[in-house]
């Protein structure tokens, strides 16, 4: 008699299909990064190896979501604003000015 469940141990489609983007969209993504990396540099004092990390970060999260052409973008966007803050609030507490290190 079989039980209701062993249909749980077989693996789902979604796992035995691999998501691959054609060339073209990887290129998009790539172009994509590469502006946002100049953008968020050319504005801010932000390390761009901080900045390049984070984009990397939201690259592999949104390959991983399963709609990375969806996801990425809106990622990048908010992991290099938060890189930027993150660096803005470290150049206030390293200052001589300490009373302005925690005022936001």
């Amino acid at each position: 008699m079989k039980s209701r469940f062993e249909n749980l141990h077989r693996p789902r489609l979604a796992s035995r299909v691999q998501l691959t983007l054609p060339p073209a969209a990887q290129n998009t993504r790539a172009l994509f990064k590469e502006a946002l990396l100049r953008e968020f540099n050319a504005e801010s004092s932000t390390d761009g190896r901080l900045i390049r990390l984070a984009l990397n970060e939201a690259e592999a999260l949104a390959c991983q979501s399963g709609f990375p052409a969806l996801i990425f973008p809106l990622l990048a966007i908010e992991k290099a604003q938060a890189v930027r803050a993150w660096s803005k609030r470290q150049s206030a507490m390293t200052s001589n000015n300490r009373a302005f290190a925690f005022a936001e």
